[in-house]
């Protein structure tokens, strides 16, 4: 049994719906570790769970909540270790991608973004005020100085060196941010054409061309609700699961990619098990990606 070191960042400060907190060894979680123990031979070795405080809530418990995160992301990354971080709503994308490459170097790095939204509103331009709607923008540079404030660090990240993937919601601010900085958005209407490993290779492809390492970022509302309903956002027409998961376990590269957060995870909302079977399935199929064990970063 191999032990793969894990953050648990279960914060749901980024939006509106309510979700309790869960802590590793939550009994809620039971689906999870005992499908990651029996099928893909893995514990988690929790290196912490930053909980947010009890009835936190608002722009200046994000942003304490965000630092902390993104110091805990650095330290663990900083050791040279993989990592697996297991959120939470996707707001804390800014905590734990600005740590990835303030730890590699933001010439270095690149994310792999697949999700069924664009995420890269602003306070200026979001029709719902959720902030786990902004982190790309805040990651991107583009954020309003609310955005900003919540930044829990300086690092940005090039453009070239994103691409999104499964996209399917999205408003037009949204779109024209994306297109103004030409980043490279692979939509799920592509994926359905071009089928999942093509789609994937050519993503990973653009990915390699702009970068010595990436990160991979999984909003499980990228899956089709049937497969991952424990989601606060849940749109029509996702990725099909177990496919996503052979594609990634085939493709990515373990010597480049040693980072991977899933995030947007609702255990209130999970039916029979079912998104916590497809998440530790993601985890697997990333950590064993070409029959290789993980090393420290290069």
């Amino acid at each position: 049994m191999l032990s793969l070191p894990a953050l648990a960042a279960p914060s749901y400060l980024g939006g509106r719906r309510p979700e309790r907190p869960w802590r590793p060894g939550d009994i809620r979680l039971t689906p999870l570790w005992r499908r990651l123990r029996r099928r893909h031979g893995l514990t988690l070795d929790w290196r912490g769970c930053l909980t947010p405080p009890d009835k936190a809530s608002g722009q200046p418990a994000l942003a304490e909540y965000l630092n902390r995160l993104r110091d805990g992301v650095y330290n663990e990354l900083s050791s040279g270790r993989p990592l697996f971080v297991l959120g939470g709503d996707h707001a804390n994308a800014m905590a734990v991608w600005d740590a990835a490459m303030a730890a590699v170097g933001e010439r270095r790095f690149g994310l792999l973004w697949i999700d069924a939204h664009l995420d890269c509103h602003t306070f200026l331009t979001t029709p719902s005020g959720n902030v786990h709607g902004m982190p790309l923008a805040a990651l991107l540079g583009l954020a309003d100085p609310p955005l900003a404030a919540l930044m829990p660090g300086r690092c940005r990240l090039r453009p070239e060196a994103l691409c999104l993937f499964g996209v399917r919601s999205y408003e037009r601010a949204e779109q024209e941010a994306m297109a103004r900085l030409k980043v490279r958005v692979i939509q799920a209407a592509r994926v359905r054409r071009d089928g999942i490993d093509g789609a994937l290779d050519g993503a990973l492809d653009h990915l390699e061309r702009h970068c010595e390492h990436y990160g991979i970022s999984i909003d499980l509302d990228a899956i089709h609700p049937r497969q991952a309903p424990a989601v606060a956002t849940p749109v029509v027409g996702g990725l099909n699961g177990p496919a996503l998961c052979q594609a990634l376990c085939r493709r990515v590269d373990p010597d480049r990619c040693r980072i991977l957060e899933i995030a947007e995870f609702y255990p209130s909302l999970d039916r029979a098990g079912r998104t916590q079977r497809l998440l530790a399935d993601l985890v697997g199929a990333w950590w064993w990606s070409r029959g290789s064990r993980r090393r420290g970063w290069a």
